[in-house]
């Protein structure tokens, strides 16, 4: 959860305390964790399961100013992984996709990172993400709003990016989740994507990086 500016440390501290920002800190001293790598062809994917009363849109600055906005309405846990995604909107990743239903609630949102975005991900995360090749992209920081979860949300987003995508000329998607998180791997397993390596990523004295 790092952030250079100081708006973002005063985002962080005023969202979620002191402990939990303390608690990133000491994992930034020593950590081991471990992700998978997983992609899949653009014309392979399958969805079985979508839903037909979500809209998407690009987001922009003032969607994440109501983001932001909402963040004491949500669950602890909740609200440290809107953080997360607000700092990487900041940090100029600005492919960002919000699903809202028909009452215009935020649903879900999800990053399409395409390969001009590559000296940026390479600035901010040196030796944490694969290089995206010319016709390839990357999806990251999914996040479904808690009520929205297990209706089939998750098959809609991928969908909508993917096809987006696929319309482009892109033919294939990298994707990377934590090894723990089975239902983030389950649902991309689901709709066809493969995984390619169990990835180990390290953190010692401020530095991140994983065994690519």
């Amino acid at each position: 959860m790092p952030s250079s500016s100081p708006h973002g440390y005063r985002l962080v501290v005023s969202s979620l305390g002191l402990r939990t920002p303390a608690v990133f800190a000491l994992k930034r001293i020593a950590w081991v964790d471990h992700f998978y790598h997983l992609t899949a062809p653009l014309a392979r994917l399958r969805f079985p399961r979508l839903r037909t009363d979500i809209r998407f849109a690009q987001a922009t600055a003032d969607d994440f100013s109501e983001i932001e906005r909402g963040l004491p309405a949500l669950d602890p846990e909740s609200r440290k992984e809107v953080v997360t995604r607000v700092l990487f909107f900041r940090r100029g990743f600005s492919g960002c996709y919000l699903a809202r239903n028909e009452h215009g609630e935020l649903v879900a949102m999800q990053w399409l990172i395409r390969p001009q975005e590559n000296a940026l991900l390479q600035s901010c995360f040196p030796h944490l993400y694969y290089p995206i090749r010319e016709r390839a992209v990357m999806t990251e920081n999914v996040f479904i709003y808690p009520r929205f979860r297990g209706l089939g949300t998750f098959p809609t987003l991928k969908h909508h990016v993917l096809t987006m995508a696929r319309d482009e000329g892109f033919r294939m998607c990298h994707t990377y989740v934590r090894k723990d998180n089975l239902v983030s791997l389950n649902g991309l397993l689901a709709v066809g994507f493969q995984l390619q390596r169990l990835l180990t990523g390290y953190n010692l004295a401020g530095r991140s990086w994983r065994n690519l």
